[in-house]
């Protein structure tokens, strides 16, 4: 994986991956970003430079088991795909913009190539999964 992340020198060190649910992660986006909904993927960098800690990222299994469903793979593959888009942005990169997101499209594709995971070109950083309550 350290080939995969060779042009980004911020991408070393640990990473904790948490799967939680819909409810625990919507949690989570109120208190750290103060969005009361819930997402596929959060990143919660550690902040320390050259610390031999990266940061932690939380992949909600509800979202993503809804996610590959509507990209038509496996829920193991989803979350393959939200574990790197996490580690990306752990590295710097974001999807704020619709340049940031092509940025972080192009890169996720490249890398999946790398690591032999199928990876879609319709497969997006902001799907449009409504839902109920949100």
């Amino acid at each position: 994986m350290e080939k995969w992340f060779s042009e980004y020198p911020n991408c070393q060190g640990a990473v904790s991956i948490l799967f939680t649910d819909d409810a625990e992660i919507r949690h989570m986006n109120r208190q750290f970003r103060g969005k009361n909904s819930s997402t596929d993927v959060l990143t919660f960098p550690s902040g320390i430079t050259n610390s031999p800690i990266m940061g932690d990222i939380a992949i909600s299994l509800e979202t993503a088991s809804r996610q590959a469903k509507i990209h038509k793979h496996s829920l193991s593959q989803e979350t393959a795909i939200l574990a790197l888009h996490g580690a990306l942005h752990l590295a710097g990169l974001d999807d704020i913009s619709d340049s940031e997101c092509e940025e972080m499209h192009q890169e996720m594709a490249r890398i999946c190539e790398l690591a032999n995971v199928k990876f879609s070109s319709d497969w997006s950083t902001k799907p449009e999964v409504k839902i109920a309550g949100n």
